[in-house]
């Protein structure tokens, strides 16, 4: 029991150690934030069509690789956990929406996706360059 306590005694240490998992007031970047956001959604968007309609990818992935561009350009050096969060986030929201948009249980909850999908990404191409 002894190794056991100061094994987790030195996590509980070593983890105040690290510091905040928001090491800087990323508040003042929004900009990064739907970057970020939409690149989750253009990654979400790609699987999508990997499995469903595989020539629009190649377009999408063109578009997503613009996003991470600019999130590099954009970009504190200490920001990349929490921007890696809001990507991951953004493409697990955009991932469900897309399932439901393919495979939902009624014509409406499809309609609704399918709207909602497309208002999203149409939002994300217009911060796009050209």
């Amino acid at each position: 029991m002894g190794s056991l306590r100061t094994l987790v005694f030195g996590s509980i240490v070593l983890s105040g150690l690290a510091g905040p998992a928001l090491p800087l007031d990323l508040n003042s970047h929004p900009l990064l934030r739907q970057m970020s956001t939409c690149a989750g959604r253009f990654s979400a968007l790609m699987e999508h069509q990997w499995l469903l309609d595989t020539n629009a990818s190649d377009k999408t992935r063109q578009e997503r690789a613009a996003f991470l561009d600019l999130i590099d350009a954009l970009m504190p050096k200490d920001a990349g956990r929490t921007v890696l969060h809001w990507r991951v986030e953004a493409k697990l929201a955009h991932a469900s929406l897309l399932t439901r948009a393919s495979f939902g249980r009624t014509a409406t909850e499809i309609r609704r996706a399918r709207t909602m999908s497309a208002r999203y990404i149409a939002q994300c191409r217009t911060l796009l360059p050209g």
